[in-house]
């Protein structure tokens, strides 16, 4: 399931959620952040009235966990969604939020501002994470500006995770490694993570010298990277089978639901001739590395049938970016050459690859709930 974040451009009201600025600010006594009903109910919780009323309107009570203005410490505290009969949209409430050891940490923050908002919870918000952009935080200006000109309109929007990493991705080395927009972007890594990947490994390290990666992350993450995997491989499936109803390919199987452990998910038949399909699926953007077992090189390289990957990206509820590469048995023949004489006692037993070293189709659009179109 696609996670739940939002952007919301905060107001001089909103901002009285926070004890600094309900002291200082003269705006009011509302000591709570509006949440956009078309969003938390259009988008993320589409039967929240209705439990609200099976509830009697008791608040949600959940964690708030948050991040920044810049590089900070994470502040825990308890806080609630309600939403009061006279209120046309959702609210963030409860004790007014006050500058850890008494710094005056939220002074910065002015209307304009920004908070990203994930809310966690199958049902309903059971915990949230509210990373701060303040136009007047030094660390944060440069992000600052590029939200205001990505989402300039809308008071409140959802945001796509991956368009985010595209805006982080442009500021590398404007914005320090350590601000905290790069943890809300941790999915990716943890993804990359879960499955053995150093670049992964590596940029968490980097990261989160702190505080690390806890086992439940991990375990989420890996439980996560799973069931990409499958739907990707749903996806394609469903994607072969219009194919074969259109005549554009002859036949198909789907090998690996079948059995596990092959070396390749799908052989095709197309103008008589068998094709090797591995489906290698993300959450995140194309350019995520890619996991390809020494089991699939060896069939790449050695099988008389040309073997081909389907790189599926930005996966979620039967929509998914599609490219091909082209035939791979050169390729991997090439890089198996490196690990003819490992030392002693040492098996390779997988790689990772940067999927813009190699060549790939244009992109083409799956969506199964609408329509097939290439981009």
């Amino acid at each position: 399931m696609s996670r739940k974040i939002a952007l919301k451009r905060l107001t001089r009201s909103d901002l009285t959620i926070f004890e600094y600025h309900f002291r200082n600010g003269n705006a009011g006594n509302q000591k709570s952040i509006n949440i956009n009903r078309n969003i938390i109910e259009g988008e993320f919780y589409p039967n929240l009235t209705e439990v609200a009323e099976e509830r009697e309107w008791e608040p949600f009570i959940l964690n708030l966990t948050i991040l920044g203005p810049g590089p900070s410490t994470p502040q825990v505290l308890p806080q609630k969604i309600i939403k009061g009969g006279t209120y046309k949209n959702w609210r963030l409430n409860g004790k007014l939020i006050p500058s850890p050891e008494n710094e005056e940490r939220y002074a910065s923050l002015q209307a304009g501002d920004y908070a990203i908002l994930e809310f966690i919870g199958a049902a309903w918000p059971t915990s949230m994470r509210m990373t701060l952009v303040a136009q007047g935080h030094d660390e944060d200006r440069a992000l600052h500006e590029s939200l205001s000109e990505s989402y300039s309109e809308a008071s409140m929007v959802s945001l796509d995770l991956a368009e985010l990493e595209m805006i982080v991705e442009l500021l590398q080395g404007v914005i320090p490694a350590t601000h905290p927009i790069k943890d809300l972007l941790d999915s990716f890594d943890l993804e990359d993570a879960a499955q053995g990947g150093i670049h992964g490994i590596e940029s968490l390290l980097d990261r989160r010298r702190a505080r690390g990666v806890s086992h439940e992350e991990l375990r989420k993450a890996k439980k996560a990277a799973e069931s990409i995997g499958r739907q990707g491989e749903e996806i394609l499936d469903q994607y072969f089978a219009n194919q074969q109803k259109t005549g554009e390919i002859e036949d198909y199987r789907w090998v690996a639901n079948e059995n596990a452990i092959s070396p390749f998910d799908f052989d095709r038949w197309q103008k008589g001739t068998r094709q090797l399909i591995d489906a290698k699926s993300t959450a995140g953007p194309f350019h995520n590395q890619l996991h390809i077992s020494l089991a699939e090189l060896k069939e790449m390289a050695t099988s008389k049938d040309e073997y081909f990957l389907y790189r599926l990206y930005e996966v979620k509820n039967g929509f998914a970016r599609l490219r091909q590469s082209g035939p791979m048995r050169y390729v991997a023949r090439s890089l198996l050459k490196h690990f003819d004489s490992p030392p002693y006692c040492v098996q390779i037993d997988s790689i990772s690859i940067n999927p813009e070293e190699l060549h790939f189709s244009d992109e083409t659009i799956i969506d199964l709930y609408h329509h097939l179109d290439q981009a």
